[in-house]
C-alpha cells in the first residue's frame, strides 16, 4: 500500500465532496480515504499502479460531479516531473511549491472559473433584472410586459445557465441535488406566471454560491500565505563566492548567507553577524529576538538589518517551516467527532427531506389542503430549502479556521479531532524539565563522603553519565568539559534510575537513592543523585533549575479557563519536584516516575476528565504524548516527540498554550452555533413551506443564505 494525494480542481459542492469520499471509501482497493474540502485534496492508500490511478478516480468523480479535474500529487510524482525552476508538469505542486489547491491553473481556466469569470454572468443577470423592473415605467405601452418578461428570462438564463446544465446532468445520474431543485423551482415559477420570483430566486442562488466560493477561497489563501514562509532559494557561500541555489538541494553543515530582511531558508546556526530577527511567523512571538554568534534560527524567520553567515543544521524538508506547512496542510484530513457526525447527518437528512416533500405534495392534495399546483409549489420550496451544504461546508471550515488561527499563535494542531479535544479539556499534565523549567540544569552542590575530593567526584560521575542524554547528565558533563574522563567498562544504563559500570576493577553505581538501594547500597542521605564505588557512598550531587518566566501566568490562565486538574509528571525526586511545583503554583505532583509509570498516571488522569492534555519534550516523552487525549510537544526539535504528539508548540515555550485553548473553544462555539442556526432555520422554513407560508426565495435563503452566514461566521469569528 502506498499513500497518494489527488487534487480535485473545480469541486465546489461540499455535499458532492462527501459523496465522492464515501464512494471511493467503498472501493476495496482504496483504504484510509479522507477528503479535505477546503484544500480540495483527496488522500488514500492503495496498491494500484500510479499510471491508472488518476484516470480511475476521475471516473468515480465524474459519476457524481461533472467539471472536476483530478490531478495526481505526491512526492514520487513530483520528483519525476519537477523542472529546474521548481515547478511540476502537473501544475498542482502541492508539497514542493506550497500550492495547495492547484494555484498554477492555466490562464484560460482562471479566466473562466476565477473571481471575475464567476462575477460576470451574475453582474449581467442583475443588470438585466434591474432594467426589467423599470421597463414598465419607461415604455408605458402594450410592449412593457413583454419587454419585462424577455429581460427577466434573459437574466435567469445568463446568470443561471451553468447551474441549470449541472442540474440536468445530475438528474440524468438519478441524483437530485440543489442545482436540479433550483431548475425545477424556476421552471415551476415560470409556468405559473411568477417570472419576477423566478428571476429573484435564480439571482439569489447564484449570488449565494458566489459569496460562498469567495469565502472558502479566502480560507485557502490563508494556507497559501502560510506556505510563503519557506523560501525556495538560498544563497550558498562556496569558495568565497555567493551562489543562489534551490534550497531543497542544500545539505546540513553548508554555509549560507541571509541578507537583511530575507527569510532564513533552512534551520541554521549563526556563525557570523548579529542583530535582531522576527520570529512571529514561526513562534507567534511579535517581539524581535536578539541574534548573536551561536544563535539558532528556524527556517521562516525574517532577518533584521544585518547580513548573517550561517551553518545549516538539517535538510530543507526537515526544517521548521517545512514541518509547519506539512502539519497544517495535513491537519484537515484528521477529522473529529463533529465532522464525522455531519457526514452521517447529511447522508440521512437529505433522503428524509425528499420523502417529506413528496408526502406534502401527495397527502396535501389528497386531503384537500390545497390543489395539486399549490402543493407541488410547497413541495418544491421544501426541496430547495433542504440542501445540507450550509452545515457540510461550515463545520470543516470552522475547524480549518481554528487550526489556522492556532498556527498564527505558534501552535500547530494536527487535526480537527485534537482541536475538539483542546476545546473541552479540563486536565493538563506537564513534564517538568524543559517544559516548566528552562531545562538548563547546573550542579548546585557536591558533598563527598569518602576518600575523594569534589573534582574527582565530578569526573567519575560525568564518566558514568558519558553516554546519557538526560539533562542531569548534561549538567555533569558541562562541569568537566576540559577534563579527560576515565574509561568505564561494562556500562549499563537503566532508564529513569541510573548507571552501573566498572572503574579500575571496582564497581561504580551512579543514580538516585532507590537505584543505590537496589544495588545493595544503603544510605539515609538525600541528594538528587549519588555516586558509590565498591558498595561505598562516595558523593552526593544536587542540581538546580529555574522555572520559565511565563509559567505562573500560564497556570493561572489555565485555571481561570476551566482546568480543574493541573499536574506535574516527572522522574525527579519528590522533594525537588514539589519545590518546582510550588514555584509554578501547581498542587498535584507525581514524582519519581519511570517512563511506563508516567503513561499509567496519564491514563488514570484521562479516565477522570472530559479530555486530557500532556505537554512535554524529548524522546522520553513520546509514549506519554501518545497516551494523552491530546499530546503537545515542546518545539520542533525531537523527531520522536513531534511524531507522537497531536500538537506542537513551535517556539518550545508553553506561554501560547492558554491562547491556543481559547482559540479551540471559540472555534467549537462557532461550529456548534453554525450547526444549531442552520438546522433551526431550515426546519422553520420547511414547516412554513408545508403550511404554504414560505415563498421560493425564502427557501433559497435557507440554502445559500444560511451557507453564506455560516461560512462568514467561521472565517471571521475564529481568531
Amino acid at each position: 500500500m502506498k499513500k497518494y494525494k489527488l487534487i480535485l480542481q473545480g469541486l465546489n459542492c461540499a455535499h458532492c465532496a462527501g459523496l465522492i469520499e464515501e464512494k471511493i471509501s467503498k472501493q476495496p482497493e482504496y483504504e484510509n480515504v479522507t477528503f479535505d474540502f477546503v484544500n480540495k485534496i483527496l488522500t488514500f492508500e492503495t496498491s494500484e499502479k500510479v499510471e491508472t490511478l488518476a484516470q480511475r478516480i476521475q471516473g468515480i468523480v465524474d459519476s457524481i460531479e461533472n467539471g472536476v479535474e483530478v490531478k495526481l500529487c505526491n512526492d514520487e510524482h513530483h520528483d519525476e516531473n519537477r523542472h529546474g525552476h521548481g515547478e511540476c508538469e502537473c501544475g498542482c505542486c502541492h508539497g514542493h511549491n506550497h500550492n495547495i489547491d492547484a494555484e498554477n491553473e492555466d490562464a484560460e481556466s482562471e479566466r473562466k472559473n476565477g473571481f471575475f469569470g464567476k462575477a460576470r454572468p451574475l453582474a449581467a443577470g442583475c443588470t438585466l433584472f434591474a432594467i426589467s423592473l423599470v421597463t414598465p415605467y419607461i415604455l408605458k405601452n402594450e410592449y412593457a410586459f413583454r419587454g419585462m418578461l424577455i429581460l427577466q428570462i434573459a437574466a435567469v438564463l445568463i446568470a443561471g445557465y451553468k447551474i441549470f446544465l449541472k442540474g440536468i446532468k445530475n438528474i440524468l445520474k438519478l441524483r437530485a441535488d440543489e442545482n436540479f431543485l433550483l431548475l425545477l423551482a424556476v421552471t415551476a415559477a415560470f409556468c405559473i406566471g411568477e417570472t419576477t420570483e423566478a428571476a429573484v430566486v435564480t439571482l439569489l442562488f447564484v449570488l449565494g454560491n458566489f459569496i460562498e466560493d469567495y469565502a472558502v477561497d479566502r480560507s485557502r489563501k490563508s494556507i497559501k500565505k502560510l506556505a510563503s514562509i519557506r523560501p525556495d532559494k538560498a544563497t550558498v557561500l562556496e569558495n568565497g563566492e555567493e551562489i543562489s541555489v534551490s534550497a531543497e538541494k542544500i545539505k546540513p553543515n553548508t554555509t549560507i548567507i541571509v541578507a537583511p530582511h530575507e527569510r532564513v531558508p533552512i534551520d541554521a546556526v549563526v556563525t557570523k553577524g548579529g542583530g535582531f530577527a522576527d520570529c512571529s511567523t514561526i513562534t507567534g512571538e511579535s517581539i524581535p529576538v536578539e541574534i548573536t554568534e551561536g544563535t539558532t534560527l528556524l527556517s521562516g524567520t525574517i532577518n533584521g538589518d544585518c547580513v548573517l553567515q550561517m551553518k545549516t543544521l538539517r535538510p530543507y524538508s526537515e526544517s521548521a517551516a517545512s514541518r509547519i506547512i506539512k502539519i497544517v496542510e495535513e491537519a484537515s484530513a484528521v477529522k473529529g467527532k463533529s465532522e464525522k457526525f455531519i457526514t452521517k447527518f447529511a447522508k440521512v437528512y437529505t433522503p428524509i427531506v425528499i420523502l417529506a416533500a413528496a408526502a406534502i405534495v401527495i397527502l396535501g392534495t389528497l386531503l384537500g389542503a390545497a390543489d395539486f399546483k399549490e402543493m407541488l409549489y410547497r413541495g418544491l420550496v421544501v426541496l430547495v430549502a433542504s440542501c445540507p451544504c450550509a452545515v457540510v461546508i461550515s463545520v470543516p471550515l470552522g475547524f480549518y479556521s481554528g487550526i489556522g488561527a492556532a498556527s498564527k499563535k505558534g501552535v500547530l494542531i494536527k487535526g480537527s479531532k485534537f482541536l475538539e479535544v483542546l476545546s473541552k479539556a479540563d486536565c493538563v499534565a506537564f513534564d517538568k524539565t524543559g517544559t516548566l523549567t528552562t531545562g538548563k540544569l547546573r550542579v548546585s552542590n557536591v558533598k563527598t563522603y569518602g576518600e575523594i575530593d569534589e573534582k574527582q567526584a565530578k569526573v567519575l560521575a560525568a564518566a558514568c553519565e558519558k553516554y546519557s542524554s538526560h539533562p542531569l547528565a548534561e549538567a555533569l558533563k558541562n562541569e568537566t568539559d576540559a577534563i579527560d574522563l576515565p574509561v568505564l567498562i561494562n556500562y549499563n544504563e537503566i532508564a529513569g534510575k541510573g548507571v552501573t559500570a566498572e572503574y579500575n576493577d571496582k564497581s561504580a553505581v551512579f543514580g538516585n537513592a532507590l537505584f543505590l538501594r537496589e544495588n545493595g547500597i544503603l544510605t539515609n542521605e538525600k541528594h538528587t543523585c549519588m555516586l558509590a564505588i565498591d558498595g561505598k557512598l562516595m558523593a552526593g550531587f544536587d542540581f538546580s533549575d529555574s522555572i520559565r518566566t511565563d509559567v505562573q501566568e500560564v497556570v493561572k490562565n489555565l485555571e481561570s479557563g476551566g482546568f480543574k486538574n493541573i499536574a506535574i509528571l516527572t522522574g525527579d525526586k519528590k522533594e525537588y519536584a514539589e519545590s518546582i511545583a510550588a514555584q509554578c503554583g501547581i498542587e498535584n505532583v507525581y514524582a519519581e516516575l519511570l517512563p511506563q509509570e508516567k503513561v499509567d498516571v496519564m491514563q488514570r488522569l484521562s479516565e477522570n476528565s472530559k479530555a486530557s492534555v500532556f505537554v512535554g519534550d524529548g524522546i522520553n516523552d513520546a509514549p506519554i504524548l501518545a497516551a494523552a487525549d491530546c499530546g503537545i510537544a515542546m518545539g520542533l526539535g525531537s523527531e520522536a516527540a513531534i511524531e507522537a504528539a497531536d500538537a506542537v508548540l513551535s517556539d518550545g515555550n508553553i506561554k501560547q498554550l492558554p491562547a491556543c485553548i481559547k482559540t479551540a473553544k471559540r472555534a467549537m462555539r462557532v461550529i456548534k452555533s453554525n450547526i444549531a442556526f442552520a438546522i433551526a432555520f431550515k426546519l422553520a422554513v420547511l414547516v412554513l413551506a408545508a403550511l404554504g407560508a414560505a415563498p421560493i426565495w425564502l427557501a433559497v435563503a435557507a440554502d445559500t443564505g444560511v451557507s453564506v452566514i455560516c461560512i462568514l461566521n467561521s472565517t471571521l469569528n475564529v481568531k
